[in-house]
Order: C-alpha cells, then structure tokens, then sequence
C-alpha cells in the first residue's frame, strides 16, 4: 500500500524503501515501525509460550546441574554457526562439559545428520542441541535415541508432515505453537531457549 509506505516515510523521515520493507511485513502503523526499528528487551514475548520450551530448559538445566555432556550441533552457514557460537558462549559461563560439531557441507549436507549422532556418542554426550536444523530429520533422532543421546531440536524451518521423535522440538511453526513471531531465524529461537533457561 503506497500510501502507508508514503506515511512512514515522512513520519519517520526514513528511505521509502526501507518503508516499502516494513509495510510489506505488515507494519502499517508509526508506532509498530518506530518499535521494530528500535526495539527494547521489554518488548520481547515470554519465551514460554513457545511449545516445548519449559521442557527444553528444564531437560539443559538438569544437563548443566549434574554435568553431562553436551553437544551443540549446528548447520554449516551463518545461522547454524552463529547459534552454536552463542549457545556455546552462553552455557560456557554455566558448565565446562561442552562440545560442538558443525557438519562438513560438501560430505554431510544439510541438516542433523548421522555423523553428528556418532560424534554425540563417541565423546560420551547424552544431550544433543540440534540449533538451525532437525525439524526433517527422523533417522539423526531416532539413532540417537538408540545411542541414550537426548536431542532437543531448536530450529526455525517449516516442519513436514511428522515430527522427529526428539525429546523437545521448539520451532515457532511446528503444529500448536502459540508463540506470536513466526519469522525468528534459527540463532533467534537459539535465544529464547537461553531466555529461558536464565530465568
């Protein structure tokens, strides 16, 4: 709507295009573009009312409390790497007993693939954060379940027809989530789990 991008950008005194982006997400008012451009931690929903969450942050609390070993698995671009490089900032403040594997995109390809459930299993880690990937990836979770391995699928894509068999899957856009902002990238429901468990 040309008219609301007009409207924006004179309130706003910003680039239409930059106007023509947030009307096209559906920001038609001044004061939803004015918080989007600069929002607050205030602003941000409860990461509990996502699916899964309080079980996810309870199953890593438990995790870090009696020092098992954890394995961030993350996809190979930004977001996957990004996510594993944060949760492992974050709970390197929390435990020692830490691990991560990012696959080879050329060998493994896309996703949490088997490679990942061994590796999980050799160095002896009984949780595996599956951050940016695992919505798809039945046969990776179901192997580690085989192996005592727990996996919790912390991703953003859309779903198939079935869920993996994970301990906890939180994604925004599996069946049944209520969580209101459907559009997080991977790193950005990575961070709602950490909302969660510093709480």
């Amino acid at each position: 709507d040309e008219s609301v991008v007009q409207r924006l950008s004179s309130s706003l005194n910003a680039d239409p295009l930059i106007c023509q982006i947030l009307a096209q997400r559906g920001i038609a008012s001044v004061e939803e573009a004015a918080s989007f451009m600069t929002p607050a931690i205030s602003a941000l929903h409860n990461p509990f009312l996502m699916k899964d969450m309080q079980r996810a942050a309870a199953r890593l609390d438990k995790a870090v409390q009696q020092g098992e070993k954890i394995l961030l698995y993350g996809d190979y671009d930004v977001d996957g790497t990004g996510a594993v490089s944060l949760m492992f900032a974050f709970l390197s403040r929390l435990t020692n007993q830490l691990d991560y594997y990012i696959p080879d995109r050329m060998t493994e390809g896309y996703g949490l693939g088997i490679g990942g459930v061994e590796y999980a299993r050799k160095q002896g880690c009984t949780l595996l954060l599956a951050l940016d990937c695992g919505i798809k990836d039945h046969a990776a979770v179901n192997m580690a379940a085989t192996c005592g391995v727990d996996v919790i699928i912390c991703d953003h894509h859309l779903p198939g027809e079935s869920l993996p068999d994970a301990l906890c899957i939180i994604n925004p856009n599996q069946p049944g989530c209520g969580f209101p902002s459907k559009h997080l990238a991977g790193v950005g429901v990575m961070f709602y789990l950490m909302l969660a468990l510093d709480r």
